[in-house]
């Protein structure tokens, strides 16, 4: 085998396990993705009840 075919092979070989470790990762980085997503849903609702109170808070005093 050549030496520019053996490089060429280690290249690709190279690359195949760049692409192989990013697969592995992956799962990882979607649970992280999930995780904050969930965060900013929870601050969401908290803030959406805190508008919720304040509007029953100034429903109550508006019909007193």
């Amino acid at each position: 085998m050549s030496l520019y075919k053996m490089d060429k092979s280690l290249k690709e070989l190279h690359r195949k396990l760049a692409e192989e470790q990013k697969l592995r990762e992956l799962p990882g980085l979607v649970a992280e993705i999930e995780d904050a997503l969930c965060e900013q849903d929870m601050a969401s609702e908290e803030r959406l009840a805190a508008i919720e109170d304040s509007l029953c808070e100034l429903d109550a005093a508006v019909n007193k």
